[in-house]
């Protein structure tokens, strides 16, 4: 069960609402189901317009759902979540705009 809002966070951001979706997944014994919304996940924000632009236009990231957790393969969790995350932080620093000074 999702935890209650506090006074002063008036709701869930996506991204916590995603995270505790993955980890119910995790729960349930839905390890490759988490793996391949990972994927999807990392793919939207890396290759999807709508998904770049997101991240840009709200300030949002879509990866902050990403779960990490010992139930997962730890080859995901050894070799492809750092790839993932590598990846991300490249194109986002080729990307970002530069600052004018």
């Amino acid at each position: 069960m999702a935890p209650n809002p506090s006074p002063d966070k008036p709701g869930l951001s996506i991204a916590e609402v995603e995270r505790l979706y993955l980890v119910e997944l995790l729960e349930r014994g839905k390890v490759w189901d988490v793996v391949s919304l990972t994927e999807r996940i990392f793919h939207l924000c890396l290759d999807d317009l709508d998904g770049r632009a997101i991240s840009a236009d709200f300030h949002l990231d879509p990866f902050d759902a990403v779960v990490v957790d010992d139930r997962l393969p730890p080859e995901f969790r050894a070799r492809r979540y750092p790839q993932m995350r590598q990846r991300l932080t490249d194109y986002r620093t080729r990307t970002a705009p530069r600052s004018s000074e």
